[in-house]
């Protein structure tokens, strides 16, 4: 009788140590497990996400021309986002003179911004900043110049949406969203 309470104690004992063992070992594990997880990444900035698209959109014809005057055919590839999104020729008519336009327009912000660039590095010839000297913050004229940038991107989108109505945009919004936004990432600041 006393060797059969003794198990009893000794199997209540390790129950009551494996639970208590369990409780202060599971509190660590959920944190771990939180730690290791990493944070998901930021959504990219609406204008990034079209300024991408935009640019896909005028490059994919661009590469379509080229390739009918070599000859070759390039229908697929003037036709691929109408295709995707199940655009109507209209619809997809409309994208391209709008994708076109704001990459115009943004090539000649782009080169408003080169010519300020271009100005500021000349401070410092051969790009070598003197010892002792500190770098200057960037021109002011370049984040104003970012903004409109922005904006022109911004701009082309709201005329896409006027364009197409909210039902053909919606399936651009989806397109860009599952294709292009997935592939924007941000550049780290040791990558520039």
């Amino acid at each position: 009788m006393m060797k059969r309470q003794w198990i009893v104690n000794l199997f209540t004992l390790a129950l009551l140590a494996g639970t208590v063992g369990f409780n202060l070992t599971a509190p660590r594990s959920q944190k771990a497990d939180a730690q290791e997880a990493p944070a998901p990444p930021p959504e990219p900035p609406v204008e990034v996400v079209y300024s991408a698209f935009f640019h896909m959109v005028v490059d994919l014809q661009q590469q379509a021309a080229e390739l009918e005057s070599e000859g070759q055919k390039g229908n697929s590839l003037q036709a691929y986002v109408q295709t995707q999104v199940s655009l109507s020729d209209e619809e997809a008519r409309q994208l391209s003179g709008i994708a076109a336009a704001c990459v115009d327009e943004i090539a000649r912000q782009d080169a408003k911004a080169l010519v300020v660039i271009q100005t500021f590095r000349s401070q410092f010839p051969g790009g070598k900043i003197p010892a002792g000297v500190k770098l200057p913050p960037p021109p002011p004229e370049l984040k104003i110049l970012q903004q409109e940038r922005n904006q022109i991107i911004l701009d082309a989108r709201s005329k896409l949406v006027t364009a197409l109505g909210e039902t053909g945009f919606s399936k651009i919004a989806q397109f860009v969203e599952k294709r292009i936004a997935p592939g924007v990432q941000p550049v780290p600041l040791d990558k520039r």
